[in-house]
Parts: structure tokens; C-alpha cells; sequence
């Protein structure tokens, strides 16, 4: 009679250099893929306070057309704004304005700067607008 001889099965799985080949191509992937959200929420910040600065100078350059009457050159808001223009310790806008006769006495000529800082700069809006006498 004769005898089976059984296979021994050959073992499966991955070696180790297969292992840390892999650990090492999902390191590389994972710093691209954080180096991208880092940029893109940059981008993102930037945006937002740049919106929310412009908002801040158009609001300030309508009221100066038209409600408030204009007296002196140059004026500077009383403190740091938030993004909803309110005078807050630590908020990170700061509003100007300049307002300089043109046109012979015919109107005045604004300007309304608002600027904050980003990464050690400072960034800044500047709108202009006209109002006449």
C-alpha cells in the first residue's frame, strides 16, 4: 500500500521588507495629503478675512457717502474690529480712513483702509469712493 505524502503548505504573507516598503509609501502619501489640507485651510483663512475686511471698508465708505457728515483729513477707528465691525480688544481688523477735497471744492475723495495680520504681514483692503458736495 502505498503512502500519501502530504504537501506541507507553504506558508503566506508578507515579509518584512514588503511591510516596511509599504509603512514607508503611506508616510509619503500622508505628508502630501497634510501638506494640502495646510494649504488649502491657508487659502481658506485668507479668503474669509479678506471677504470680511472688504465688507468691513464698503460699509464704512457708504456710511461716510452718505450719512455722516465729513469734517477732518484723516481719521482712525478707536480700537481693533471684529468681522462685524465692532471695537473688541484682540480683534484682528484695523480701519482708516482718508477724506481729501477734490475737484476744485466739488467733492470729496475717500478712502477706507482695513488691514490685519497673517503669518507675520499684514494684509489690506483699500476701497475709494467719491461724495459730493
Amino acid at each position: 500500500m502505498r503512502t500519501r505524502r502530504t504537501k506541507k503548505p507553504t506558508q503566506g504573507g508578507f515579509t518584512l521588507m514588503e511591510v516596511l516598503v509599504s509603512l514607508v509609501l503611506g508616510a509619503i502619501a500622508m505628508i502630501g495629503v497634510i501638506a494640502l489640507y495646510r494649504a488649502s485651510t491657508n487659502a481658506s483663512s485668507f479668503s474669509r478675512r479678506s471677504t470680511e475686511a472688504s465688507v468691513l471698508a464698503q460699509d464704512k465708505l457708504e456710511r461716510l457717502r452718505t450719512e455722516i457728515p465729513i469734517v477732518g483729513a484723516a481719521q482712525v477707528e478707536a480700537g481693533t474690529l471684529d468681522e462685524t465691525g465692532k471695537v473688541v480688544v484682540g480683534a484682528p481688523f484695523t480701519r482708516t480712513w482718508d477724506v481729501a477735497i477734490g475737484g476744485a471744492g466739488q467733492y470729496f475723495d475717500i478712502a477706507v483702509e482695513v488691514s490685519w495680520p497673517d503669518e507675520d504681514v499684514t494684509k489690506r483692503v483699500i476701497v475709494r469712493g467719491r461724495r459730493f458736495i
